[in-house]
């Protein structure tokens, strides 16, 4: 509680601002690398359309919620990439941080060390935000539908999921830190995901015991409430159950995620690993 508290006391817009402008800077540099992520995320939406042109009549599960394959698809895939990068980010950008030794000249700062150590993944987070809308447009001029969508209800249900699953990449970043390897966590997690989260056929299909592995995910109830609002207009009081799973994963996760993260960089320093790689 102690890190989350000095976390969100520490942060301000101006440094709020710093990370993302470093973000931004760093990766703009690398201008092939920048421009990839963008042609890779629309060539997996070329990919969902032709997919979706498959089924010119939707599955009985897929209709359930009013719509064709193709936007059903689209939806799982565009908002299960983004919870990914969430998941992913903040080891990555503290691998980042390992391999250029700027990890020590951070903490001598008076920025929070959490906040000092998690804030390059800022500009990362808000960049996938940024193709996201871009890819949901984009389906939108293809042919996708989100008539009666509750935007309101949409942009609660995106901000519970992304601090839901920043407690996962929280905990993955604890892990690099510790261990100096890439993480585990992250790869059960967005591993799984693809099979049992429900991004490219609904989880009712599912036999029983496979469903209790989907469930257990949190990206599966990310993209049930994601799909409620922005595909059947659903209120938060209809997406009561998913929503609910989540702030329980957040509720419980999160303090963990974060005094994990601190042991772990108080282990860091106690051994002098810190900017070992």
């Amino acid at each position: 509680m102690r890190s989350l508290i000095g976390i969100a006391g520490g942060l301000s817009w101006q440094k709020f601002l710093a990370f993302v402008l470093k973000g931004y800077t760093l990766e703009r540099s690398y201008r092939p690398n920048f421009w990839a992520r963008y042609i890779e995320a629309f060539t997996g939406l070329v990919f969902v359309y032709f997919l979706g042109r498959l089924f010119s009549t939707p599955p009985a599960a897929v209709a359930a919620y009013g719509v064709d394959y193709f936007t059903f698809a689209l939806v799982g895939t565009v908002f299960s990439q983004y919870l990914n990068t969430v998941l992913r980010q903040f080891a990555l950008g503290l691998r980042e941080e390992m391999l250029t030794g700027t990890i020590e000249p951070l903490l001598v700062t008076v920025t929070h060390p959490s906040l000092a150590l998690l804030g390059g993944a800022f500009w990362a987070l808000l960049e996938g935000l940024v193709i996201l809308a871009l890819q949901l447009l984009a389906g939108w001029l293809l042919g996708a539908r989100f008539l009666g969508a509750n935007w309101p209800t949409l942009v609660i249900t995106i901000a519970l999921s992304l601090v839901c699953l920043s407690a996962w990449g929280i905990a993955s970043a604890a892990f690099v830190l510790i261990f100096k390897k890439g993480d585990p966590i992250a790869w059960l997690v967005s591993g799984t995901t693809y099979i049992f989260g429900g991004v490219y056929f609904p989880v009712s299909i599912l036999p029983r015991w496979l469903q209790v592995v989907a469930y257990a995910l949190p990206v599966t109830h990310a993209l049930e409430a994601i799909r409620g609002a922005l595909l059947q207009g659903l209120s938060l009081g209809q997406l009561g159950r998913p929503l609910l799973a989540l702030l329980a994963f957040t509720v419980v996760l999160l303090p963990v995620s974060l005094a994990l993260f601190r042991y772990a960089t108080h282990r860091a320093r106690q051994d002098g690993s810190l900017a070992h790689y």
